[in-house]
């Protein structure tokens, strides 16, 4: 991985644990994210949501540099295949802490779902 890749996850992770403040500094937020508010560069789009209700949501950079299109906080981020690994990374988290079984049924958390029943260890090793 390259630095240039680390970096966001990385400024991601420092944010997720300063985020956990009960107030969040809007101020705090954008000198965080400053160097992505570029319009020559791709950028990033943040959330931030406390007892179930969003308190923050902020954009930098650049969604588009040919057509020359900004980031806004209602951009749509095409993630394709990219969250597989973060929701396998979680779900072996989960287990590690005895949270959940990896044989678990994948609606087991959720009572009224009528979806067909697969296991967590398929969701993790992408089977679905």
């Amino acid at each position: 991985m390259t630095m240039k890749l680390r970096t966001p996850f990385l400024l991601f992770l420092a944010f997720a644990a300063a985020a956990r403040a009960a107030d969040v500094a809007p101020e705090k937020v954008d000198a965080i994210f400053a160097a992505y508010a570029k319009t020559d560069a791709p950028g990033c789009a943040i959330g931030i949501a406390q007892g179930g209700k969003i308190v923050l949501e902020r954009a930098y950079g650049m969604a588009n540099l040919e057509y020359d299109v900004p980031l806004t906080p209602a951009s749509i981020f095409e993630a394709g295949s990219v969250s597989k690994q973060f929701t396998a990374a979680a779900v072996l988290l989960l287990a590690r802490e005895h949270k959940l079984s990896l044989d678990d049924p994948v609606r087991k958390p959720f009572a009224q779902s009528d979806r067909p029943l697969l296991s967590a260890r398929a969701t993790a090793d992408f089977q679905s």
